[in-house]
């Protein structure tokens, strides 16, 4: 009875584990989606992960960018800017796709933060967004109150709406390849 409750055990623990290379593949197209908005945008990497449990299911992003002064349109225009941008990259990487939960990925899939902040810690006055949020497929805005040290909430929206009003088409109609 002990060797089959101990191979059982040790079945789920093999089966719970996840495998290094899905977290390294997310991992390098992630770095490298980083180091090009870095680039094209100024966007500074604050982090990055992935949820792997036991294929990867979410991808998440942290930028910090050096600017204050980006109202709420200008903030919408830049987050849908680099999610697509990710979106595109990731779906059109052969290597990863047979790490992937759901193929193709959309901005379901995807947490993207962006923080605008001097790397002096200066914050935006009250006027301009301070923070913006995609998750869950809703963007989050938030200016800064410099009397309470608080974030505040500026509205929200749905990621779709956003796309629209940026003059996006969805990334989810760019997959190409010979293996769909």
């Amino acid at each position: 009875m002990k060797v089959i409750i101990s191979f059982v055990l040790l079945f789920v623990l093999v089966s719970c584990h996840e495998d290094p290379t899905y977290r390294d593949l997310a991992g390098n197209v992630m770095f490298s989606y980083l180091r090009q908005v870095h680039k094209e945008k100024g966007l500074v990497c604050a982090g990055f992960t992935s949820v792997v449990v036991p294929d990867i299911r979410e991808f998440r992003m942290n930028y910090r960018l050096n600017k204050l002064n980006y109202n709420q349109s200008e903030a919408r225009q830049l987050i849908v800017a680099v999610a697509e941008g990710f979106l595109k990259k990731v779906n059109l990487d052969v290597k990863i796709r047979p790490c992937l939960h759901e193929f193709p990925v959309t901005y379901k899939n995807l947490s993207l933060r962006i923080v605008f902040k001097t790397a002096q810690l200066e914050r935006p006055s009250e006027q301009y967004v301070a923070y913006v949020l995609l998750q869950r497929g809703k963007i989050y805005f938030c200016n800064y109150n410099h009397d309470t040290e608080m974030l505040c909430d500026l509205g929200e929206e749905f990621y779709e709406d956003a796309l629209e009003l940026c003059g996006f088409n969805s990334c989810k109609n760019v997959v190409v390849g010979a293996d769909l």
